[in-house]
Order: C-alpha cells, then structure tokens, then sequence
C-alpha cells in the first residue's frame, strides 16, 4: 500500500520518468461529464541520417507561441493546450536556404511517413507591367505565414503578402505558381495556422439564441474538433506510430536534406487512483497528436495526450499520475512500469511511501544490529569502537550550581559563549547584559529579567522561561525550539532568524517585536499577542495561535500552513502573499486588513470576519467560509474556487473578475457588490 503525500485540492500531481514533461487539466469533451487531459510533450535533437535522441531537459507543454511575442503576428508553434485533436498535426518553421546554383528560387520538402508536402521559396520579386520579376538572390526565407501569400482581409493569410501592392509572396505552391496580377493561390506554407483566423476560427460552431438555450456554458452541437489541430489542413494525418522516417529539404545551409527517424518512443500515462476509488495504477492510453520539426534548432517536439473521464474537473479520485517514455517494440510490462512508479515516488518522497511494502526501510531490511547500534548510540550508550577515536564528543560541562552561576554573573566577566545549561537561574536578573553565544539549554529561567540584553546566537533549548521578560533584547539567531515561555514577554525584542520551533508560550507577548524569518513551527502559542509585530516570511505552520492577536502586524510572506488559530485576531494587519492553506482559522478577524495575493486554500474560515479586508487576487478556493462576512472588502481577481460560502455576507463587496467556479453561495448576501467579470460556472447560486 502506498503512503503518498496529501496532494493539492485542485491540482493532480504528476511524477515523470524519462525524457518527457507532462501537464494535466480539466474539461469536459462530453457535458456535463468530467474528463481530465493529460499532454505529454518530449523534444528530440535531429541527427541527420540517424534516429532522433532526446535532449537535456524537456520543455513543458506550451500554450501559443507567436513570433515577436505579437498576438497579430503568425504563429511560431501551435498550443500544446488543447483538449483534443482528432488528427495529428504535423508542422515545419525555420528558414528556407537556397540550393546550389539555385539562388533565386529552392524547393522545400516535408516528408514525414506518407505526408509529402512541398511548397516554393522564392526570392523577392515585385510586379512590372503585369508579370513578375526575376527573383533576386537571398541567404534565408523565413518559413511563415507573413511571407505567404495572402494580406489584410484575406482570410486564409490575413499576414501575407500579394494581395494587395506590387511586392510578391516568397512561399508559394510548386504547382501553382503566380502568373499574374489577378491569380489568388491558395497559401502555402508548413507552420501553425493561429485559432483567431477565419479558416480555423469558423470550426467553433454556432453560437446563437439556440446555443445559448440549449447547449450554454458548452461547445455548440456544431463545433469541430478539427478546430483544435493547427497545423494546415493538409498536414493533418492519422495518428503516427512515433517511429516514422523524415525529410526535411531544403531548411539546413548544410544539408541539402535533412533525413532522420523518430526514434520509436511511446509515451504511456497512469493514474495512481485514491484507496477510496480502488487504490489501483490504471492506464491512460495516448495518442501521439503533434509532431512539430524546427529546422533552425535541428530539433523536433511530440506532444501525446491522454483523456480519462473522472468525477469532477479537479479528479478528487486520482491521487498521482505517472508519466514515463516507454518504446513501441518492446513496452513495458505492468509489473515494469509499477516498479519504475515507484521507484521515482521513492526518489521523491523517501522509502516511506512504500509503507510496509519497501524492502530497503529500516524494518524490511536493515540490519538488525546496525539499527540496535544507532538506538543505543543515540540513548548515550557507546559507539562502535571504530567510531570511539574519530568522533568521541568532548565531556559536557559540569552543571553550575546556582551559588555558582549567581557569583559568576555578579563577577562582571563577560558572559558570552558561557554555558548555564541544566542552571537554575529563576528570578535572576540579567538586563543590559551581553550574552551572545551563551548556552540555556534546559536552564530554569522562570521570572528571569533580559531586559535589553543581548542574546544573539544564544541556545535556549527546553528552557524553561515562564514569565520571564525578554523586552528590547536581542535575540537574532537564537534557540529557543521547545523552550517553556507561558506569559514570557517580548515585546519590542529582535528575533529575527531565532528558532522558536515546538515552543510552549500560551499568552506570552510579542508586540512591536521582529520575528523576520523566525521558525514558530508547531509551536503553542494559544493567546498570545504579536500586535504590530514585524514577522514577514516567518514560518508559524502547525502552530496553535488560538485567540492570538496580530492586530497591526506585518506578515508579509508569512507561512501559517495547518496552523490552528481559531478566533485570532489579523485586524489591519499586511497579510500580503502570506500562505494560510489548510490552516484553522473559524471566527477569525481580518477586518481592514491588507491578504492581497494571499492564500488560504482549503482553510476553515468558516464566520470570519474579512469587513473593509482587501483580498485582491488572493486564493480562497476549498475553503470554508460559512457565514464569513466579507461586507466592503475588495476581493478583485481573488478565487474562491468550490469554497463553500453558505450564508456568507459580502454586501457592497468588491468582487470583480473573482472566480467562484464550483463554489456553493447559497444563501449567500451579495447586495450592492460589484459581480463585474464574476466567474460562477458550477457554482451554486
């Protein structure tokens, strides 16, 4: 049985072996059925006359790429995006170089498997007295669209050139050739055709009073899924095995034919389902859909995509997906690849997540005597003897008693770097003293006074400091891990970088102070008060803050991850970008605080108060927000993504362009708030 990480609400995560990269999102090909897609994308460097190998580091699947970064510009490469492709898209950009003796005009080929497609590259020419001019001499042609022909108002090259003006196209159709002014040949050219174009654009179906009855948030019953394949319809084929032979003529200053072979790569995808779903690894089967040669980088990209229907757009039954290269002649069997899975769940995760089925745990397969060698050692027994003579630590320092500690810190000697570990110095005054350095660990401190001192670097591990008063001091890199602070007060103090990790400090204090960067992990810390504390990017995950106050406080960067702070108090605070997911937060107050870019997914907010808070583009979605009351907060762009807002009252609230795909609002008061750009497909209203 595995032992896997809790994985994100909506994100299935996905683990990779071999040359490829993987992405996974929701759609549904088939409303209102849920369909998860998978697109797997592996880029190969082209050697001519041999089988194409992978390179270093794969690219992830890409969204439109137009050249000069301009949307009005001819595509580059083609999304790798899309939910479906019927056919394979087969695509060619790069430059066209002229052939010997040839410098005018070069034929360009692309031959992949039984495609064969040629076009023309022609220098440039214009029109005089109603013929075309010889064409120049040229070093390189681009190989897209704008150099097509075509031009404004032209639907099947609305970038080209020819149609209008005396400048000809230089790609053109070896079999139809511009003879004069009037001729309007079909474009040719091997790249991407973009979506916004009408030949493309046209295949998205009819979207009328009927769609909108009917068939709304869906595709019409009309749309083509051809509408997804950008490659030219004639370089739309069925789908290739992935391990077809290629020319590429013409593209190369030094090769007149770029020949080479797919190297006969299968990519396979699996789903990892839940114990509640079945708990078995299922397999999705791929197609391969995009074969797409750049002739300038002698590489070429394959994109293979995996559909799998599941229960809702985010997968909830799907708990890992596993994306690995396989070969066409010899796949792997399912013991082969179960055994590749989880091998890089082991090389990401550690052997735990093998449970009691790993063979290399400390259970299954340690030695026995090895294992009771480092429990004795670590209980204070005796190394091995091998070990005695290298790393024997030196003998501790004898405990001082307290007659002894008082004397020494009345002497006036410096006390940084002494140790006091195990002293009892309760009630003892040390304010204004320097004691960077100094060693605590398990001291009784308790009503002790460092006012003003300096504890720089100083190590208060299992101290025991109740009460104890710490205001102004400095504490930048201290330890205080499992330190014992109830009602110990620190305000106005400098912890910056200090430890404080597994502290019991319930009601201690820590106004005005700076905690940027402090470890508070797991620590208890129930009551306390951080009021116009500084604590940007401290780390307060698994902490118990339960009725704490930050009223004021900066927590910029923060971590808050499966804390317990129900009922704290976050009014006026800087909550920008700080990271609350999961955290246990019921009845807590935000009011007028600044959470911008904030996230609190799936956190239990449920009656908190966020009045006047500005909650611009921060991440609410799973979460909890019964009852939350949201009136006059700005929560532009934020989502709320099947955050549960049952009874939430958000009157006046500024919520334009947020996203409450999924998200339960009923009964939900939403009077006088912008709802400008609102995303609510599935919600319930």
């Amino acid at each position: 049985m595995l032992v896997l990480p809790p994985r994100p609400k909506d994100v299935v995560p996905l683990v990779t072996d071999g040359p490829l990269a993987a992405v996974s999102f929701g759609w549904q090909l088939r409303p209102p059925q849920d369909t998860l897609v998978v697109a797997i994308r592996g880029t190969f460097s082209i050697l001519p006359g041999a089988a194409v190998e992978p390179v270093g580091e794969p690219n992830l699947p890409l969204g439109d790429i137009h050249y000069d970064a301009d949307r009005r510009a001819s595509l580059r490469h083609g999304s790798d995006l899309s939910p479906f492709k019927p056919q394979a898209d087969v695509t060619l950009v790069g430059h066209a170089y002229p052939g010997s003796g040839q410098a005018g005009i070069t034929n360009v080929q692309l031959v992949f498997g039984k495609l064969r497609c040629a076009l023309a590259a022609i220098g440039d020419r214009t029109w005089r007295q109603g013929a075309p001019t010889e064409p120049q001499r040229f070093e390189r042609i681009p190989l897209r669209w704008e150099r097509a022909f075509g031009g404004p108002g032209y639907d099947p090259n609305p970038v080209g050139r020819g149609i209008e003006g005396a400048v000809l196209p230089n790609l053109e159709d070896p079999q139809a050739l511009i003879r004069s002014p009037g001729d309007r040949p079909a474009p040719r050219c091997f790249a991407p055709v973009p979506r916004t174009w009408p030949g493309r654009s046209a295949k998205l179906g009819s979207y009328d009073s009927s769609w909108l009855k009917d068939q709304w948030p869906y595709f019409p019953k009309d749309f083509d899924w051809r509408y997804c394949n950008a490659a030219p319809a004639e370089q739309q084929i069925p789908y290739p095995r992935g391990d077809e032979a290629f020319d590429l003529a013409g593209v190369h200053p030094d090769f007149p034919v770029v020949s080479g072979q797919l190297a006969g790569v299968q990519a396979r995808a699996f789903a990892q389902l839940t114990p509640g779903a079945g708990g078995t690894l299922r397999e999705i089967p791929v197609n391969l859909d995009t074969i797409e040669f750049d002739a300038d980088a002698l590489e070429v990209a394959l994109v293979w995509r995996g559909l799998i229907d599941v229960t809702a757009e985010h997968a909830p039954e799907i708990d890992r997906l596993f994306v690995c290269a396989d070969t066409i002649d010899a796949p792997l069997s399912t013991d082969a690849v179960h055994d590749r899975f989880r091998a890089r769940l082991v090389a990401l995760h550690g052997p735990q997540v093998l449970g009691g089925d790993d063979p290399t745990s400390v259970d299954g397969g340690m030695p026995t005597s090895a294992g009771t060698a480092r429990t004795d050692a670590g209980d204070g027994a005796a190394p091995p003897a091998t070990e005695v003579a290298s790393e024997a630590p030196p003998p501790p320092a004898p405990i001082l008693s307290r007659p002894e500690a008082l004397a020494l810190i009345a002497g006036g000697t410096s006390l940084e770097g002494l140790s006091f570990a195990g002293c009892d110095l309760t009630d003892v005054g040390f304010s204004g003293r320097s004691l960077a350095g100094a060693l605590f660990t398990d001291a009784k401190l308790d009503g002790a006074n460092f006012e003003q001192a300096d504890l720089r670097s100083a190590v208060l591990v299992r101290a025991s400091a109740a009460g104890a008063s710490f205001k102004g001091a400095r504490l930048a890199g201290a330890n205080l891990s499992d330190a014992l602070l109830q009602a110990a007060d620190f305000e106005g103090a400098n912890l910056e970088d200090a430890s404080l990790a597994d502290a019991h400090g319930s009601g201690a204090r820590f106004a005005a102070a700076t905690l940027t960067r402090a470890k508070l992990t797991d620590a208890q810390l129930d009551g306390s008060c951080f009021d116009s504390a500084s604590a940007a990017q401290a780390d307060f995950s698994g902490a118990t803050l339960t009725g704490a106050s930050f009223g004021g406080a900066t927590l910029d960067d923060a971590q808050l991850y499966d804390c317990v702070a129900d009922g704290a108090r976050f009014d006026a605070a800087s909550l920008v970008r700080m990271r609350a997911d999961s955290a246990q937060l019921a009845g807590a107050s935000f009011a007028e605080a600044n959470a911008s870019e904030a996230s609190f997914e799936a956190a239990n907010l449920e009656e908190a108060r966020f009045a006047q808070a500005d909650l611009s583009r921060a991440v609410l979605s799973h979460a909890q927000l019964s009852r939350a009351t949201l009136t006059r907060a700005t929560a532009c762009g934020a989502r709320f993504r099947r955050a549960c807002l049952v009874g939430a009252q958000a009157s006046k609230a500024n919520l334009m362009q947020a996203n409450f795909e999924g998200a339960d609002l009923s009964g939900a008061d939403l009077r006088g708030a912008n709802l400008y750009g609102v995303e609510t497909w599935k919600a319930t209203l």
